[in-house]
């Protein structure tokens, strides 16, 4: 608003308000393609800056590197998946995949947001001041899950975060130095996440060293703690970056071997 610019929030599909069909492959390729669908057939003004937080974040990072033109600027706010794996242990074990463990983890997951005492319990381990975890949020975040129909299909989402194969890591979405996104970046973390611990933010320095940054006294919800500091950096960032359009440089370096060109690699080839 201070910007004077329209603001979109998705919910991603399965998650919040959005629908949660059954028998969907639910992961970051769909994330990805949501965003870069909603960019391109709802949001007119493109390139436009993309914002997201956690798993939306790791979304928006694919959405960036996959259609960087449609991109004027990338925001993340403690994204998850560095390692391309989408379930909260980390892990990229076969024995997660399977039906029966992931709908078990998935149904636990589920527990921690399906309730109001249960998403208060949450969230209150997540702030690093447990007083902002006011009934409003726990509201938003319950009510979704109010319906048994909602509540039966989070079951699938949710499980199939322990399903969904790896996708791309970090360093195959941001780099200065092969195909992906290398436009205007910014992170913001709260330096009391315990869930994406702020040592992550060099991670995502040596990917891209212009990158700009902000900290803040938080813990893993800092748009929320710290709304009015987070709410500055990004419109102070949008200011700096708007209006210069994706004139930027993408990097490539040739993902191929060079080959003798003999008989026998020709045999191989043909």
């Amino acid at each position: 608003a201070e910007l004077r610019s329209p603001v979109y929030a998705i919910d991603l599909l399965g998650y919040g308000k959005s629908s949660k069909p059954p028998g969907v492959l639910y992961g970051q390729e769909l994330w990805a393609w949501e965003i870069s669908t909603f960019l391109s057939e709802v949001v007119t003004s493109t390139p436009a800056f993309l914002v997201g937080h956690g798993l939306g974040a790791y979304a928006c990072m694919e959405a960036a590197a996959t259609n960087p033109e449609g991109v004027a600027g990338l925001a993340v706010m403690a994204p998850s998946a560095r390692y391309g794996v989408l379930n909260p242990s980390g892990l990229d074990a076969f024995w997660l995949r399977w039906g029966f463990v992931a709908q078990q983890l998935g149904e636990q997951l589920l527990r921690k947001f399906s309730g109001p005492a249960a998403v208060r319990e949450t969230l209150r381990s997540r702030y690093a001041d447990p007083t902002k975890v006011d009934e409003s949020v726990v509201a938003a975040l319950a009510e979704p899950w109010v319906d048994p129909r909602a509540a039966a299909a989070g079951k699938f989402v949710f499980a199939s975060l322990y399903t969904a194969d790896a996708g791309p890591t970090w360093e195959d979405l941001i780099s200065e130095e092969e195909v992906g996104y290398c436009g205007p970046l910014l992170a913001v973390w709260g330096d009391k996440d315990e869930e994406n611990l702020v040592d992550d933010l060099q991670v995502l320095r040596g990917l891209q060293p212009k990158m700009q940054q902000t900290v803040v006294d938080a813990g893993h919800y800092p748009f929320h703690e710290k709304a009015e500091e987070v709410n500055q950096a990004l419109a102070s960032w949008v200011r700096t970056h708007s209006g210069k359009g994706t004139d930027f440089p993408i990097p490539y370096r040739a993902r191929y071997q060079r080959l003798p060109l003999d008989w026998n690699t020709l045999k191989r080839l043909l």
